[in-house]
This record gives C-alpha cells, structure tokens and sequence, in this order.
C-alpha cells in the first residue's frame, strides 16, 4: 500500500509513455505533461526500457510485444465502441446523475450530501 492507502499496481502498457498517441491532446495542440517532460526521464520512456530488458533476459521478443500491441489495441477500440453505446458527454442516452453518488461510502460523507444538493439545486 502507498501513503494513501491504494494497492501498488504494475503499468499497463498505455499507462504512460513519451508519446501522446492515445490522448488526442496532439490533434489539439495541447499535450498533458510539460513539454520538458522528457529530461525527467533520461534513461527514456520506462516501458521501452523495460521492453529491451525483458527481451535481453530472452523473457519477451519483438513479435510478442507486436502482438500484444495489436491485442490491446483491438481491445481498447471495442472497450471504446461498446462503450460509446452507454451515451457520450454530448449525446444520450444519460445515467441518472445521482448515480454517482450512490455504492461508494457505505455511509455518506457530510461533504458529498452538499455536493450532491448543490447539483440537485443546479439541476432543478
């Protein structure tokens, strides 16, 4: 556990790289990290890094790294398209906002009933 009390968890592949592939933040001409980012990481983007060692120590190769990059990918564009069948921001259909409230404290923070009031109110 970290000193917030999550669970240590590994990176998965697309969690952060020297790219902005996946954000779209390029299209935008905006990036989320700084544009000096890179000189924090010397040794480079970390999972290339841990890429060339796994294939150093003969416990990955080129082609599994290819092929599970295609999986994922195939897997993230239907996550995304499954998905997109819930509703976007822009387009229905919608959950009830109040949802996001609901099957997270067993007990409601004092602070989230004002908030979910606030939205009430917002809302009419």
């Amino acid at each position: 556990m970290n000193k917030i009390g999550a669970k240590a968890r590994l990176p998965q592949p697309h969690d952060y790289t020297m790219h902005d592939k996946f954000s779209g933040a390029q299209r935008k001409g905006k990036s989320y990290r700084a544009k000096d980012d890179q000189e924090h990481w010397p040794l480079g983007d970390p999972i290339q890094r841990l890429k060339r060692h796994l294939i150093a120590l003969g416990e990955w190769s080129e082609e599994r790294h290819q092929a599970l990059t295609a999986e994922l990918d195939a897997w993230v564009a239907a996550s995304w398209k499954e998905a997109a069948t819930y509703g976007r921001m822009t387009e229905g259909p919608r959950l009830d906002a109040d949802l996001m409230f609901e099957d997270v404290f067993k007990e409601m923070p004092q602070s989230l009933e004002r908030q979910r009031a606030s939205m009430r109110a917002e809302r009419g």
